[in-house]
Formats: C-alpha cells, structure tokens, sequence
C-alpha cells in the first residue's frame, strides 16, 4: 500500500534486457541489445524467486513476465511453474513479440500461464519490419494463430499507434475481433529516452476510438487494469484503449516493475529505483528488504505527471527496453 491508499497486487518482471527486434518506441536505433547498470546482473532463478515470494507474502497476487523478450531466457517454463507454485500468486501472464512462441506455447501453459499478450504494431509485413528491424512478421502470426487455436488461453494483441505509421491499420486491427476472442489494446506512444516521441505523433485514445467506430459501432464496458474496453458490435472480441497520456490511470496504478537486474520501478515513467538485486547480494534479510519496499511506496508520488506534450518533472526516463514492458 502506498501513500495514497493504493493497493498493489501487480508485479512486472523482466527476464531479459535482450531482444531479438528494435522497436522503434522501445529500442531506438544504438540502444544496446541488451541492458544492466554498472555492478548489476541479470537475477538468477532463485534470487528472482525469493523476490516473488517476498512479493507475494506483502500481497501481490498477479506476475507478468517480461523483457526485452522474455522467451529469450533459459529455463522459462520451469519459472513459470515454480512462480505459478508460490502462495498467494493467483495468475502468471506473459507479454512477448511473438517471434518465439509457436512451438512453445503449450509447454508454457503446462507449467501454469493463463494469460498472454503479444506485441503487434503492424499487420503490414513492411511496415512491421520498418518498425521493428526484423522481417519476422510470418513468425509473430503463426504464434497469434496458435493461441487463436487454445480456447482456454486469454489473448490480448499490444499495439503501439503512432501518428502518420500505423495509424491507417486501426480499422485493419479493429476488424481481427469478429471472428476470434481476443482483445485488441491500443496503446497511446509514450516519450522514453531517445525515441524520437514529438507531440504530433501522438494519437490520443478517443481520435483512436472514433476513427474505429465509423466502421465498427464500439460500446463501452467495465474497464479492465489500466484499459478502456469496447466491444465490437457483431464481433466475438473487443477493443480496448490505454491512454497514459491524454487520460491517466494513475489514481487506480496497482503496478510494480522489476527490472532484469533487480532493481524496483514504482512507476514506469519515474527514473528512482530501489536496487533489490544488490540488496540481495549483501546479504540483507527478506525483512529488510521488505520494510525497504515499504518505506519506498510510502513515498510514491501521485501520478506521473506527463502530459500530451511529452513534459514532466524532469526529462523522458530511460529506454523502454531498460525497464521492462
């Protein structure tokens, strides 16, 4: 619990700073392939593991696993099943670009994910290798054809629009709804180190909404996290929005994020950490570490404070991909 009485159940980790695309939003072009602090190293299963059950003896119950690309990491179904193992954790999800995931969805759903996002930001095979560096986009849609095909998986495809890129695809997106249960995301583009983010390349979650909507009558229900939901008339899934920007969820922020190398972020766009890796390694005690945690909700700040015009209380943090998805 922070501050301002918000309960945080939701932890965000990392395996890996390593990723086999480069974003354009997430990993600009001479960003490292791969990211650690000074003195740091990527946590190993069991310090990883010690942290989740910390986390999950002060109440969080849901864990996403992340990257750079999560799949890149050895052993990942076997920390599946030892973090879906852990008292109290209620649900493991994973969020992926999708290259990797054909042939190792099913062992991954044995050892416990319930849930899964895959990132797409373009269903154009040019456009996407524009965007990502890789001319894999055959790979990510045999992955999503896959978990398409598990009935008893939660799907959810992550797309980042970004004005005059791929903001002509949204109706294209909008329309993969009718015939499969899965949920489209649309994601405002957020400034992070140097991703080139300008005010005119934002699209807010409301012009996205209404561009759909010409096409496809949307009608608005519960929200779901930090997304604003629609279903699709006629369709089997529905369409959601998160706008950090133009509408910020802060208020209702129950997230935690943990990078590969073991350092906490309360917020994704506030550049303070509290270093657990190293916390770990000299030997401090869980109890420690945890009244550590505390004393860093305690002073969380309300909200981010980022506005349409990219402008905070200070400059754009660190690349995305330094953090986590």
């Amino acid at each position: 619990m922070d501050g301002y009485g918000r309960q945080h159940d939701y932890l965000r980790i990392s395996l890996t700073g390593s990723c086999n695309l480069n974003c354009s939003y997430c990993r600009p072009a001479g960003v490292a392939n791969s990211y650690t602090k000074a003195g740091g190293g990527v946590l190993d299963d069991s310090e990883l593991l010690r942290l989740v059950r910390l986390f999950a003896a002060s109440g969080v119950c849901k864990v996403r696993l992340t990257g750079g690309e999560p799949l890149l990491r050895s052993g990942i179904e076997g920390l599946v099943e030892r973090i879906a193992g852990i008292d109290g954790i209620q649900r493991v999800a994973l969020t992926t670009n999708g290259t990797l995931l054909e042939n190792r969805l099913q062992s991954l759903m044995d050892a416990g994910l319930s849930r899964l996002n895959i990132s797409l930001d373009s269903l154009n095979p040019a456009r996407f290798e524009k965007i990502t560096g890789g001319d894999l986009f055959p790979r990510v849609w045999q992955g999503i054809e896959v978990a398409l095909a598990t009935a008893e998986l939660e799907l959810k495809l992550n797309t980042v629009v970004v004005r005059g890129l791929n903001d002509s695809e949204l109706v294209d997106f909008a329309a993969l709804t009718e015939d499969n249960d899965l949920t489209v995301r649309f994601i405002e583009y957020m400034p992070f180190g140097d991703n080139h983010w300008q005010p005119e390349l934002l699209m807010g979650w409301q012009e996205m909404a209404e561009r759909i909507s010409r096409k496809f009558p949307l009608r608005e229900e519960a929200p779901q996290g930090v997304a604003r939901i629609f279903g699709v008339e006629g369709h089997c899934g529905r369409v959601g929005f998160i706008a950090p920007l133009t509408c910020c969820f802060c208020q209702s922020c129950s997230r935690l994020r943990l990078t590969a190398d073991g350092r906490l972020r309360l917020c994704l766009h506030d550049s303070s950490e509290l270093d657990l890796g190293t916390m770990m390694r000299t030997g401090l005690t869980d109890r420690q570490i945890g009244d550590a945690l505390k004393e860093a909700l305690a002073v969380k700040a309300p909200g981010h404070g980022r506005t349409v015009s990219g402008r905070a209380n200070g400059p754009a943090v660190a690349c995305m991909s330094s953090i986590g998805g």
